[in-house]
């Protein structure tokens, strides 16, 4: 028990005391996130290199783990390399905006992450072990990067799926997900001090992808066989984020934008534009991810029938929001 209050407690005083920096740091290199338009609507440059902070407090998180002996050092090398790629690049993208990079680096991240041995374990096909795992990292990655548009927002989300995440992981005995939620939640607690609204930091592309990828390998090391309760559960927890970008998908083929063209039509923005204050759209997002959290746990028991009947019911509910809603349009 004490090691779980010390992996918690240090993630979160190493990012609580990192971001500040990183505050001052972004604003001597210039890595500021301008207002621009629409798409990003501050009243001024705001430091966003949060991801740099967060990356630190579970990078240091790993690394006390393995000093006292309750994680292998094969893990940490796997995640904190692929986590330092999709970091330079999210750095580069948030400097220069480069069409493409951030999902050519997503498939060649899922690649690598499968090879060195963080895929589905369930998966006997070395070729399928590849593709699921860079499909994951993918659309989690998308999620993050797409969900980040209010202050605060990815990094609640990012919060509370991982509470739940811990969850799961305790009941089944993962120690590897165990100690890498833990250190999510610490260092993200932290974070969201200095990125709730009014932010005095954003994630930028280094955070939201970062915290997407490691969401990603918190959704394949769960499932320990192919039950279709292993597997739903811990998209239920993240299916909001999951959902969006679904949409993002679909509003934009439907009016012929490309994928990389971005917009301000998420679910959020309806809400925004639709009356609802900022701050209260977020404690909603919040208390709709905590819900479909607790139901993730609760299907992870559940028989089979039962598990197929209560993801139904939550698809229906989806749906019938997604429709009255109009979630599917782009907003003016």
């Amino acid at each position: 028990m004490w090691q779980s209050f010390a992996i918690f407690g240090f993630s979160f005083i190493v990012t609580l005391f990192t971001t500040p920096f990183m505050i001052w740091f972004s604003k001597k290199v210039n890595a500021l996130d301008h207002p621009m338009a629409k798409l990003k609507p501050q009243k001024y440059a705001i430091p966003n290199l949060g991801g740099m902070a967060i990356f630190l407090g579970i990078s240091f998180t790993l690394i006390f783990s393995l000093l006292i002996n309750i994680i292998d050092l094969e893990f940490i090398i796997s995640i904190l390399s692929c986590s330092i790629l999709i970091l330079i690049i999210g750095i580069v993208d948030d400097k220069y905006n480069i069409k493409g990079l951030k999902l050519y680096t997503q498939i060649v991240i899922g690649i690598i992450m499968a090879l060195l041995g963080i895929h589905f374990n369930f998966i006997s096909s070395p070729l399928l072990k590849v593709i699921t795992t860079v499909c994951v990292v993918v659309i989690t990655c998308n999620s993050l990067n797409l969900i980040d548009g209010i202050d605060g927002l990815a990094s609640g989300v990012v919060l509370i799926a991982s509470t739940f995440f811990f969850i799961l992981f305790a009941t089944t005995g993962n120690i590897g997900g165990i100690i890498l939620s833990l250190a999510l939640i610490g260092s993200s607690a932290a974070f969201l001090i200095f990125n709730f609204s009014p932010a005095s930091i954003y994630l930028g592309n280094n955070g939201s992808l970062f915290l997407g990828l490691i969401v990603a390998i918190m959704i394949i090391i769960y499932p320990s066989s192919n039950n279709f309760n292993y597997i739903i559960a811990p998209i239920v927890i993240f299916s909001i984020p999951i959902t969006d970008t679904m949409l993002s998908f679909i509003r934009r083929i439907i009016n012929g934008k490309s994928f990389f063209h971005g917009d301000r039509s998420h679910f959020y923005d309806h809400l925004v534009r639709n009356g609802i204050p900022l701050t209260k759209v977020i404690l909603m997002i919040y208390i709709s991810c905590s819900v479909l959290g607790g139901i993730a746990i609760l299907i992870s028991t559940m028989p089979l029938l039962f598990s197929l009947i209560v993801f139904f019911f939550i698809t229906l509910g989806f749906t019938i929001t997604i429709m009255k809603m109009k979630f599917y349009q782009i907003i003016d």
